[in-house]
């Protein structure tokens, strides 16, 4: 069984998104996005993981017509994650919710700062979290040590996938994943993250596409 799904790395094999931690408040909530036509700001750090992730993400709103904010901080006046910045930024533009991808999982003063604002953060991550993660409205990150997910190894793009698989599946939208793996693939192939399991996946789905 371990080697079929070593050299047929297939979709079909892509385990459930359900099963990682706060997937399914982050899928009801967008869900509830699309459905109110909401604007929401996606945020994504500079590298090829970030910038994919927000591309991503910012597509999958797209599919369902959305109008969305993106912030990629600064590299040399802001640097990685979440800024201050970003939320005034979120805040002038009357934006309630922030998708972050490819960090935040540190940022704890930042999602305190949001909630001030009225602003709720939903953080797909996939660095290691501190003793105490941000009191966000959800945290995906598999590497949360309350989290049973199977697969440790994702690149941020590849936990807000999981968000966009869990959305898709909900919204009845199963063609979905397979148009944006292409994204995923780069990200994950980029980040220099293990090249097993579910990323040899996505490697080889996004690739062919």
């Amino acid at each position: 069984h371990k080697m079929l799904k070593y050299f047929k790395p297939t979709f079909i094999k892509l385990y459930d998104p359900l099963m990682m931690k706060d997937c399914d408040i982050a899928c009801e909530r967008i869900s509830e996005v699309i459905q109110n036509k909401e604007r929401i700001m996606i945020l994504g750090d500079y590298d090829v993981d970030g910038t994919c992730g927000v591309s991503m993400f910012y597509l999958f709103m797209k599919k369902f017509g959305l109008e969305q904010e993106y912030y990629i901080p600064d590299r040399i006046t802001e640097g990685y994650g979440i800024s201050f910045q970003s939320i005034d930024y979120a805040k002038e533009n009357n934006i309630k919710l922030i998708v972050a991808i490819d960090c935040g999982i540190t940022a704890y003063d930042k999602v305190e700062y949001a909630k001030t604002l009225g602003i709720d953060f939903i953080i797909c991550d996939h660095h290691q979290p501190p003793e105490k993660i941000p009191e966000a409205l959800a945290v995906m990150d598999p590497l949360r040590t309350d989290d049973n997910y199977p697969f440790k190894y994702l690149c941020g793009t590849g936990v807000a996938f999981k968000l966009v698989q869990a959305v898709s599946n909900k919204l009845d939208r199963p063609d979905i994943p397979a148009a944006l793996i292409d994204l995923v693939a780069v990200a994950t192939a980029s980040d220099i993250v293990p090249l097993r399991d579910e990323n040899r996946i996505i490697v080889k789905e996004g690739f062919e596409a």
